[in-house]
């Protein structure tokens, strides 16, 4: 396969290298989960505003009921059909963090994917149970027990965050790379199982302090997005991403960054807002989640529910309990735009921010399993039956003429176009320029299948894989082939 300038290569740990063109280019790899914590915290305030007395899910009084039971998180590796790439022209299952891997081109300078979860700082575990079924004889195949998620209830008493910096392991083995030993982060806790219930215990990793990056909306946290308080059930976990609309009748107040709109007064007094057609009006920040399912230690069918019958003090006899142990992977996909101004837009014209765009963008998606990433739903919808789709995803102040800037945004996957609005001082005050780059399809490693990365500038953005386009010259953005008003 030729590679064109937008290029797609799945890669883990990379020693990484871009393609870089006058007018804009694209790579993408695999990005290794690296992040997490390692000590335990008080339980979280509830979403509901309870302390946490979910009623008939209280765990016993009796302290003989309760098993407490050690827990390992890895953070890092990859997961299901995203476990494969194409390195070197080769066809091979990516390594995780810490394993070492080669880049697209084959250039050396490893680059294990640390930086892009820096900011990761918190851990939550959140549990579902119901009462034991079957006598806790859990014997279903690991497909059938995926899909037996019916009775499962929120277990406030058993949601905990797990604050602080990861720990680093060296050289030592994890269930992902089949007992090969290689670098990772590991988040360790406990969690205690009650006598006669069995459990689904999900992990999310994230960004506990990252804030809206909007002029106004810098208040907002990104991660107060999970949709669960008492009596919710497992069918109906899932996250709903907060998105702003900016009011053009409103002033600029927290929540409401008219500067967006460019909205400027004629010497009659009379209101315009600058090329707003294309858009939703509407801004966005998600959060960059990792997400992962425990399961028993040594279980290789790595079954999902969790029987206090294997806890219970007269089956655990004289042996400690077996540790819970599970992976988390990145469900976004990422993108980033680098931009670099030769000039402002003109001499008397000042370049004073940008919003990169995109035209569909999903607000809610199930957490009930991995594969949910893929589920994404409720698209932000245009803003009239006259405006546009276009959403803005990520924001950055002008750095100054020849300074590069940095447009990064997490997305749910799916298909979108995307572009990017410049606000100006003066006359045009905004322009809206769509990203381009040449077409692109890659090859599944594992199953031969041709999937698209790009076609006519529709972007097909996968779950685990970041997407980079670089103009290395602000005006090629605002040339008549690029504008999109």
């Amino acid at each position: 396969m030729q590679k064109s300038r937008f290029s797609i290569c799945k890669i883990s740990a990379i020693r990484m290298s871009a393609i870089r063109t006058g007018m804009a280019a694209g790579f993408c790899f695999l990005l290794a989960l690296a992040a997490g914590c390692s000590s335990d915290a008080d339980l979280p305030p509830y979403p509901d505003g309870s302390n946490g007395d979910a009623g008939m899910n209280q765990p016993s009084e009796n302290e003989d009921e309760i098993t407490t039971v050690p827990f390992t998180i890895t953070l890092g590796g990859l997961n299901g059909s995203d476990g494969n790439a194409k390195q070197d022209g080769r066809n091979t299952r990516v390594a995780p963090p810490g394993a070492g891997s080669s880049s697209s081109s084959g250039t050396t300078g490893e680059d294990n994917g640390y930086a892009e979860t820096d900011n990761v700082d918190a851990v939550r575990l959140i549990a579902f149970r119901r009462r034991v079924q079957n006598n806790g004889e859990n014997t279903a195949t690991y497909d059938a027990a995926v899909n037996d998620i019916q009775g499962f209830e929120y277990d406030p008493t058993n949601d905990r965050v797990i604050n602080g910096k990861p720990t680093l392991e060296d050289g030592k083995e994890d269930d992902y790379l089949s007992g090969k030993p290689h670098k990772h982060y590991v988040v360790k806790g406990t969690f205690g199982i009650n006598r006669g219930y069995e459990y689904r215990i999900i992990a999310l990793a994230y960004d506990s302090q990252e804030k809206s990056p909007y002029p106004q909306y810098q208040a907002n946290k990104v991660i107060d997005m999970l949709n669960i308080k008492r009596g919710t059930t497992f069918q109906e976990f899932n996250a709903t991403f907060a998105s702003y609309l900016v009011d053009a009748d409103g002033t600029d107040t927290p929540n409401n960054w008219l500067d967006y709109l460019k909205k400027t007064y004629s010497l009659l007094g009379i209101p315009h807002l600058h090329n707003v057609d294309c858009l939703s009006r509407q801004l966005i920040t998600v959060p960059q989640l990792f997400y992962g399912t425990l399961y028993q230690k040594g279980d290789a069918t790595q079954n999902p529910i969790i029987s206090s019958a294997d806890y219970q003090k007269e089956n655990l006899g004289n042996k400690n309990p077996t540790p819970l142990v599970g992976t988390l992977y990145r469900g976004m996909a990422e993108v980033e735009v680098h931009i670099t101004s030769a000039a402002h837009y003109s001499n008397k014209v000042q370049t004073k921010w940008y919003c990169l765009l995109a035209d569909n963008v999903f607000t809610q998606m199930p957490l009930t399993s991995y594969d949910g990433f893929k589920q994404g739903s409720e698209p932000i919808k245009k803003y009239s039956t006259t405006g546009g789709t276009y959403t803005a995803i990520a924001y950055a102040r002008f750095q100054g003429v020849g300074k590069e800037v940095v447009l990064k945004a997490f997305v749910l996957p799916g298909k979108t176009h995307l572009a990017v609005r410049m606000g100006f001082d003066a006359k045009p005050y905004a322009l809206n320029s769509q990203v381009k780059a040449k077409d692109m399809m890659s090859s599944e490693a594992a199953t031969g299948v041709i999937v698209v990365d790009g076609v006519s500038n529709l972007f097909y953005l996968r779950r685990n894989h970041k997407y980079v386009f670089t103009y290395t010259d602000q005006r090629k953005l605002t040339d008549s082939g690029h504008l999109l008003e």
